[in-house]
């Protein structure tokens, strides 16, 4: 069915039509109405590869990843996914192996013209940052889940959590258990938000008077890494009541490590982690944890990139949104 005979059913002309799918705000309500009974008559759908080639648009958006098959991300990036297509994009899911997306990669994708917009999921080199200036020649940039500490630069718009915020409520509650020997086991340090949630860990066991406690082992955020950090913490002369891991992922490798150790959970030591990835409920004992919203994270990131690639100043816009302690049954008051 071509754009003629819903013109012809409407009463109006193509250009109408065509108004009415590029540019329906332009399009008197009574003149709507018409194209939209007439599209519902003919099933008439517009070629959008055509549509965005007349607007210099690909019609795709970048997300940039640290790992394919994270299940915290694998629930955003659906949901960012969803949104797109409802906006009229498809996603394009690059994997960055938890590196920073240095200059080269980042130039690679404007010069190429890949995409109309991109969404950093980590974050970006030095060499990169210094790039960034608000320009027509650079797709826009949304950050999810890791913050804009661009200091002299320009700052891109971001979606997230406050992590620190939520560190100090996962470690407090610990402390309300009655832990006094917690330790920390952290993600990955070329991440912000990992690095973000150590400082709120060492705040507040600072504030509860447990600094000389407190005990930080790297974990690179994967299973395997978690699990020869756990081996140290048992190795200790007085091993932790409690460990606090920097996502869910390291917890259950954790977990796994202290019951093969012939520890019980939470009775020898307490565990909790990081997301509310969704096997979090599911391992034994089910997992305590610090929840983020991640289709909400998805849908608004996408939502303000869409805003940013129609043309609007999105810069400096931070989204903050909440985060929930999420309590079963791998923590409990220190037994020993």
């Amino acid at each position: 069915m071509s754009i003629k005979k819903v013109a012809d059913l409407a009463g109006v002309s193509i250009a109408t039509v065509s108004r009415f799918f590029n540019n329906p705000e332009q399009v008197r309500k009574e003149t709507r109405q018409k194209v939209e009974k007439a599209i519902a008559k003919t099933n008439y759908a517009p070629n959008s590869l055509a549509q965005n080639f007349r607007r210099g648009k690909t019609g795709l958006v970048i997300v940039v990843i640290p790992r394919v098959g994270d299940a915290f991300y694998d629930g955003i990036v659906s949901s960012l996914s969803q949104t797109a297509r409802e906006n009229g994009y498809n996603i394009l899911v690059k994997e960055a192996q938890f590196n920073t997306l240095t200059l080269e990669h980042y130039q690679g994708m404007i010069s190429s013209k890949q995409a109309d917009g991109i969404v950093l999921f980590v974050g970006l080199s030095a060499g990169a940052r210094k790039t960034l200036k608000p320009s027509s020649k650079y797709p826009p940039i949304v950050l999810a889940c890791e913050p804009p500490t661009y200091k002299n630069h320009h700052r891109l718009p971001s979606v997230r959590i406050d992590n620190v915020a939520a560190a100090k409520e996962a470690t407090n509650y610990l402390i309300s258990l009655g832990h006094k020997n917690i330790a920390y086991i952290s993600g990955d340090k070329k991440s912000t938000s990992a690095t973000e949630r150590e400082s709120g860990y060492k705040a507040a066991m600072r504030s509860a008077r447990l600094s000389s406690k407190a005990t930080i082992l790297e974990g690179g955020s994967s299973l395997s890494s978690a699990k020869e950090a756990t081996h140290k913490l048992l190795d200790l002369p007085t091993r932790p009541t409690a460990i606090f891991c920097g996502n869910d992922e390291m917890a259950i490798g954790v977990l796994h490590e202290i019951k093969a150790s012939k520890l019980k959970v939470p009775e020898d030591i307490s565990i909790i982690g990081f997301d509310n990835i969704r096997y979090a409920e599911m391992t034994d004992p089910p997992l305590t944890t610090i929840s983020q919203p991640a289709e909400d994270i998805g849908a608004r990131t996408m939502e303000l990139l869409c805003k940013a690639i129609d043309g609007h100043n999105m810069s400096n816009t931070i989204e903050l949104l909440s985060h929930h302690l999420i309590v079963r049954k791998s923590t409990s008051s220190p037994h020993n």
